[in-house]
C-alpha cells in the first residue's frame, strides 16, 4: 500500500514504499532544522524527524524529504539532506511544492471546495484538520491551484 489514496495522504506509508524507516529524534537541539534524510549502504534509507514539531509539520517534513528524493532521480546511496526551514532556493522551493501537491492532492482539493465551508467555524481549521497539513501548506496549495480567492 503506497498511502496515496487516503486524505490525509499516509506519507509514512509512501516512504516506506521507497524503503525509508522514519525515526523521531528528541535530541535534536536546533530548532531550525523540521528533518533530514539520508541513504547509506551501511544505514538504508532513513528520515530523522526532529520531535519538537507538530504532527503536522513532521508530515509535511517527511513529504518535502521524499520530494527532495524522488526530485534527484530517487539515489540509492550516498544522498543526505537536512530540511530546514529556509525555502528561498530552487531545490526547497520545488520539495515544497511537491509535498504541498502530495499532502493536498489536485482533485481532493476540489471536491473539498465545492462543499459549503460556511458551517465551519473557521475553514481553515477544517481545511488543515482534513488533510492533517500546518496552516502556510494549506494557504500555499489554495493559491497555487487558484481557490485561494473562493476560500477567503
Amino acid at each position: 500500500e503506497t498511502g496515496l489514496l487516503f486524505v490525509p495522504t499516509k506519507v509514512i506509508s509512501i516512504a516506506h514504499f521507497y524503503g525509508f524507516e522514519v525515526y523521531d529524534l528528541d535530541n535534536i537541539d536546533d530548532k531550525n532544522i523540521l528533518a533530514m534524510a539520508g541513504i547509506s549502504e551501511k544505514y538504508k534509507k532513513v528520515i530523522l524527524m526532529n520531535s519538537k514539531f507538530s504532527d503536522d509539520e513532521k508530515r509535511y517534513a517527511i513529504a518535502h524529504e521524499l520530494g527532495h528524493y524522488i526530485l534527484a532521480g530517487s539515489p540509492e546511496n550516498d544522498y543526505v539532506h537536512i530540511n530546514s526551514l529556509d525555502r528561498y532556493n530552487e531545490k526547497e522551493r520545488d520539495a515544497f511544492i511537491f509535498a504541498s501537491a502530495l499532502l493536498m492532492p489536485k482533485n481532493e482539493v476540489k471536491r473539498v471546495m465545492k462543499k459549503n465551508l460556511t458551517r465551519y467555524p473557521t475553514k481553515m481549521t477544517y481545511i488543515t484538520a482534513l488533510f492533517g497539513v500546518p496552516e502556510e501548506i494549506a494557504e500555499f496549495r489554495l493559491k497555487r491551484l487558484s481557490l485561494w480567492e473562493r476560500f477567503v
